[in-house]
């Protein structure tokens, strides 16, 4: 009899394993379908596949740090999906200092509310004094990231920026910010080069075998006969 409960213990354990990597396994696929959605500025789908990733996660919630890592991962695509569609504040939190109402656990999620606050700030700059302010709320953002445990490279070089393009813009050596309304998450739109004149090109076509050694070696010359 208790070989029988041993073993069935065993199986449901197997059992539960197996569940849980069977969740993993569709997690990974729903987070790396969602990625692939985003890439493409698919956003509704990306959002559609993150909500099934969201329902994986809410079963993970009791694993330590497994749980707390998807989480943060879903979080930060979330937003990701806002920023790239420009709605800047659907990735600001309600709160005065956006950056520090984040968990501090989540950099990537910290940092890219930083990226929006400089970018809502910018649209909503009017004239020279709330384009000032919007650089002073965006320069204490990133010097919110900075003070995390973890070492932020992006955030570094962000903060760096920002003080010498809001100097440069006190002293009228700097326009204020402005986007290219075609500009997405892969850049500018590219467009057709602009045809010139091929009459300012020289071609030099390499001399065959026979014609090198016509010509003489390379770099060696006359030498120069002594006058006097």
């Amino acid at each position: 009899m208790k070989t029988i409960a041993g073993l069935l213990v065993i199986a449901l354990v197997l059992v539960g394993i197996g569940g849980v990597l069977v969740g993993v396994g569709r997690y990974e696929r729903d987070m790396a379908d969602a990625q692939e959605y985003a890439s493409t500025e698919r956003y509704d789908e990306a959002r559609s596949r993150l909500d099934d990733a969201q329902r994986y996660v809410d079963y993970s919630g009791w694993i330590p740090r497994v749980g707390a890592a998807a989480q943060n991962d879903v979080l930060t695509r979330r937003a990701a999906l806002d920023y790239w569609q420009r709605n800047y504040e659907a990735v600001l939190p309600r709160d005065s200092d956006p950056v520090a109402a984040v968990d501090p656990s989540n950099l990537e999620l910290q940092s890219m509310v930083a990226d929006a606050a400089y970018r809502a700030g910018q649209a909503g700059a009017t004239d020279r004094a709330t384009t000032l302010q919007a650089y002073e709320e965006a320069i204490g953002a990133f010097q919110a990231v900075l003070k995390n445990n973890t070492w932020s490279e992006d955030a570094a070089f962000n903060y760096e920026f920002l003080v010498r393009a809001r100097d440069e813009f006190a002293r009228g050596r700097r326009k204020a910010a402005e986007r290219a309304e075609g500009e997405g998450q892969l850049g500018q739109s590219g467009s057709p080069a602009k045809s010139g004149d091929s009459r300012k090109f020289e071609i030099y076509v390499p001399l065959s075998g026979s014609e090198r050694t016509k010509a003489g070696e390379a770099g060696k010359g006359t030498s120069n006969s002594r006058k006097g």
